[in-house]
């Protein structure tokens, strides 16, 4: 049996100067920034070296878990440029479906949650569930506006 944590698929999908990319979020902490020593590296001269910080947190009562975002580090020290989560600022904020978040002029993030039963259900015959059906399904629902997030 799967336990909650298995049962969705968080996701983050980066637009920066360089390029268009998808992350499956299975990790407790990730850090975001142009640094190349970050967990998430952000190609973008106007974000910071250690722009931002993602953390899972989990509700001990009903075993579900969410994203953190957080302006800067664990340590305390800030963005330069800050955070904008559907165009507001942001110290630290619970990540909900399809929020975005402005790390520059330039760089947006977008976060998802799928589940993965819904998703199964959308496969063809001899298609698997990966890195590369999530990418183009996200692409279409970008470009038609549908929603198959929960």
């Amino acid at each position: 049996m799967r336990t909650l944590q298995q049962q969705f698929e968080h996701i983050l999908v980066i637009k920066d100067r360089k390029e268009r990319r998808m992350i499956t979020l299975t990790k407790d902490i990730y850090t975001l920034g142009r640094s190349s020593k970050n967990g998430i590296v952000i190609y973008d001269r106007q974000v910071s070296r250690y722009h931002a910080t993602l953390v899972r947190k989990q509700d001990m009562r009903t075993k579900k878990y969410s994203f953190w975002l957080i302006d800067g580090d664990l340590k305390g020290r800030r963005s330069t440029n800050g955070l904008l989560v559907n165009n507001k600022q942001s110290l630290s904020r619970k990540l909900k479906i399809g929020d975005v978040i402005g790390l520059s002029g330039t760089t947006t993030l977008k976060y998802y949650k799928f589940s993965r039963l819904a998703l199964q259900k959308l496969l063809k015959p001899g298609q698997i569930l990966n890195q590369a059906f999530l990418e183009k399904m996200l692409i279409s629902n970008d470009e038609n506006k549908k929603t198959i997030v929960t």
